[in-house]
C-alpha cells in the first residue's frame, strides 16, 4: 500500500513538473507601459524636453488599445491620444486607428506600423506618404518602463 501511494505521489509530481506554461502571446508581451527613448521625426531626434510614453492594454489575443502621451517640460503641456489596434504576427504589423485626428493627420481608416519586439525593447517603423508617394520613414524605439 505504501508503495502504491509513493508511486502515485511521484507520478503526480513528475506530471506537475512536466507541465509547461504556454509562452505569452505577442499581445501579452506588449501589454504595459513603455518609455520612448528614440524617435526619428523626419531625420531629427525629438528634443530632450519632450518625453513620450506608450501604454498597451490587451483586449484579446490580437487586439487592444494603445495610449500615447507626450509631455513637454517647457510650458508643462501634455497631450494624450489613444486608439484601438490589431496585430498581425505573420506580417509583423500593427494597425492603429487613432481617435485624435491631429495625430492621425486626417487618416480616418488608420495606419499600419511595422513592429519589432524583443524582451523589453519595442521598435515601430512607419512610412509617411502623400498621394501614395513615400515622403519619409519614421522610427521610434521604446523600452519597458
Amino acid at each position: 500500500m505504501k508503495l502504491l501511494i509513493s508511486a502515485t505521489l511521484v507520478t503526480g509530481l513528475l506530471l506537475f513538473i512536466a507541465c509547461k506554461k504556454d509562452p505569452p502571446t505577442l499581445n501579452e508581451q506588449l501589454e504595459g507601459n513603455w518609455r520612448v527613448v528614440y524617435y526619428d521625426f523626419y531625420g531629427s531626434s525629438i528634443p530632450e524636453y519632450i518625453k513620450n510614453g506608450i501604454a498597451f492594454k490587451s483586449e484579446g489575443p490580437t487586439k487592444g488599445t494603445i495610449f500615447w502621451s507626450e509631455h513637454r517640460d517647457l510650458g508643462g503641456t501634455k497631450d494624450t491620444v489613444s486608439g484601438p489596434y490589431t496585430l498581425n504576427e505573420n506580417t509583423k504589423t500593427m494597425h492603429i486607428k487613432w481617435k485624435n485626428l491631429i495625430y492621425a493627420y486626417g487618416m480616418t481608416k488608420g495606419k499600419d506600423y511595422l513592429f519589432s519586439l524583443s524582451q523589453d525593447s519595442l521598435t515601430l517603423t512607419w512610412p509617411d506618404t502623400f498621394s501614395n508617394t513615400l515622403i519619409y520613414t519614421q522610427t521610434m524605439r521604446a523600452v519597458r518602463d
